[in-house]
């Protein structure tokens, strides 16, 4: 099973923060070309460590140079369905209402 998520991240070239896609898992088959890993920069000179140091990016579908924005979310699920995943509908309600992650839990799939 695969998790999207809303995650925020801090674009270095326009120097915004953006809320982004990504994924729990880096390579599921039929997905991989379009995933990337992104490195998070701390987020305060005052932490010493962070939880997490690296995310799974999706590919912008207009611009593969960039990473891709929650705008674009129904093209990514339109093409997460022809790959033939299955958008387990109920468990992503579930999630959304408990999730426990950083980040904002957008759906599931297998």
């Amino acid at each position: 099973m695969y998790f999207l998520y809303k995650s925020i991240y801090l674009d270095s070239v326009d120097k915004q923060y953006k809320h982004i896609i990504t994924i729990s898992h880096p390579y599921p088959p039929g997905l991989k070309p379009l995933i990337r890993v992104v490195k998070m920069p701390k987020l305060s000179v005052y932490t010493s460590h962070e939880r997490i140091c690296s995310l799974y990016a999706f590919h912008s579908f207009i611009d593969a140079s960039k990473i891709m924005p929650v705008d674009e979310l129904p093209t990514l699920i339109s093409y997460i369905l022809s790959q033939h995943y299955t958008i387990d509908y109920k468990l992503s309600e579930l999630l959304k209402d408990h999730s426990q992650h950083n980040n904002s839990t957008i759906l599931a799939f297998y």
